[in-house]
């Protein structure tokens, strides 16, 4: 958008031109730059769009009630307390004991290659901590939440190992569990945080896969 202005000179009056760019413009300009990041896989490391601007009581961790590894533990109990009640003898098969050891082996490599990827960007992993950064690259690409796959995966493949229907009907519980009490608060947060980087980001990657 040009705007001309006026400007007194001593040989007389001459004009200014003065060029905004739009306000669509920028806009777009910005969108493209999330975009970029996220064709490259690249880290999003930059400085939170709401750094230096915290209203009193903001935090700049997410409120998680309950650590993931606590409500594994809980949900597994519970679910092998039940599964002993009664036995359910197509789950004791070698087939399905191998299945087993193929989720578990598959969700500690997943995790794994997540925490790699997070202490690469500078960043913790443990829930509810500081947030200075969220990852887009690894297994980030394919999802927003690999460690709390990997959990899902590793309770699994126990249940299926132990051959115990209640392990594997908790493990739905403990899906349901970590996306309320842990992935919403820090998702919410890294919005917040990050911004049109971050909602980029979500339009393009999944929240569990």
């Amino acid at each position: 958008m040009i705007r001309t202005t006026p400007e007194n000179s001593i040989e007389g009056t001459t004009r200014k031109l003065e060029i905004h760019p739009h306000p669509d413009m920028q806009s777009e300009d910005s969108s493209a730059s999330a975009s970029d990041s996220m064709r490259h896989g690249g880290i999003a490391t930059s400085e939170p769009e709401s750094a230096g601007k915290n209203t009193p009581g903001q935090s700049d961790c997410a409120h998680v009630p309950i650590q993931p590894a606590a409500l594994f533990v809980l949900t597994f109990a519970c679910g092998f307390g039940l599964g002993k009640l009664a036995s359910l003898e197509f789950l004791s098969g070698s087939l399905i004991r191998n299945t087993g050891y193929v989720a578990v082996a598959s969700g500690m490599m997943l995790s794994a290659w997540a925490i790699l990827c997070m202490k690469a960007a500078g960043t913790t992993v443990k829930p509810g901590a500081p947030v200075t950064a969220f990852v887009c690259q690894g297994p980030y690409r394919i999802s927003r939440n690999p460690m709390y796959l990997a959990l899902l995966a590793i309770h699994l493949g126990l249940g299926l190992i132990l051959g115990n229907w209640g392990v594997l009907l908790t493990t739905g519980i403990l899906g349901a569990l970590l996306d309320r009490l842990s992935i919403r608060p820090e998702e919410h947060l890294l919005s917040q945080r990050f911004g049109i980087q971050y909602s980029a980001y979500c339009g393009k990657v999944r929240r569990w896969i």
